[in-house]
């Protein structure tokens, strides 16, 4: 009688074992590249026509100033991007990650400022489930080789 239950045991035991990646797989995050079609322009120039560039991240907006110069370009930079964040999301938590700006960083979701990062290429990530209220989502980053306050 002992052997027989013990081998039920074990039965359920590998049963249960054997949905485990299942379990797993379903648990999984999914992540998407942000990093195409970034909107640049400088911080200063709060003109409502103000000329965009669209760039692709990784990027550095002042890589033509550093090479053979002292006084490279120090300024602060907007970047934006707007998302349509896919129904399939709703209820889940949201992150954004970033590999590294350098060296200053200021992220805005929908108007909102979700934090700020100190340190050059270093990397850094913000929850933003709380600040994605409908499914456009507009991000903006006031990105700067200088601290800003």
């Amino acid at each position: 009688m002992k052997s027989k239950f013990r081998k039920k045991q074990l039965l359920i035991l590998l049963l249960g074992l054997m949905n485990f990646p299942a379990f797993i797989n379903s648990q999984t995050r999914k992540i998407i590249s942000l990093n195409d079609n970034w909107s640049i322009y400088p911080a200063w120039n709060v003109a409502k026509s103000v000329e965009k560039t669209v760039v692709t991240l990784p990027h550095t907006w002042n890589v033509e100033d550093v090479f053979g110069k002292v006084n490279y370009s120090r300024e602060a930079m907007f970047y934006k991007k707007e998302f349509l964040v896919d129904q399939a999301f709703a209820g889940k938590r949201l992150f954004l990650y970033f590999e590294g700006v350098n060296s200053v960083a200021g992220v805005y979701v929908n108007g909102n400022l979700v934090g700020e990062h100190f340190g050059g290429y270093t990397a850094f990530c913000y929850e933003i489930t709380g600040y994605v209220t409908s499914r456009l989502m507009d991000i903006v980053i006031i990105m700067s080789t200088v601290v800003l306050h």
